[in-house]
């Protein structure tokens, strides 16, 4: 692992330009309800909210494919990461190996 360690360096404008992305990212679309529901009266919202909340078989079959489908979505780049720090743990390794052929073809004429 120190292998890697010697090459990686901190890049101090790209970790602001990460963290300044996802602060306002976060507040954007955290607002974006909040401002669409500010003119709304809740006491007549909720009464509402509750007679359509009951749904057919379509939407719920929906519903379930996409709460699939998300977890799916966030599942994989978990495994691409976990895949990348096991092949990472190797190159040192891979670098000091010494490769002979194992196995030659020599073609021999009749």
């Amino acid at each position: 692992m120190e292998f890697l360690l010697r090459y990686l360096r901190f890049d101090g404008a790209v970790f602001l330009f990460t963290l300044g992305s996802t602060l306002i990212t976060g507040l954007l679309f955290g607002l974006a309800p909040v401002l669409r529901l500010a003119g709304t009266d809740i006491q007549k919202a909720l009464p509402q909210g509750s007679k359509s909340s009951t749904s057919g078989w379509g939407r719920e079959r929906l519903r379930g494919l996409l709460v699939v489908t998300e977890i799916g979505l966030a599942v994989m780049p978990v495994v691409g990461a976990g895949l990348v720090a096991m092949v990472a743990t190797y190159i040192p390794a891979l670098r000091a190996a010494r490769i002979d052929p194992v196995l030659t073809l020599q073609g021999g004429g009749r």
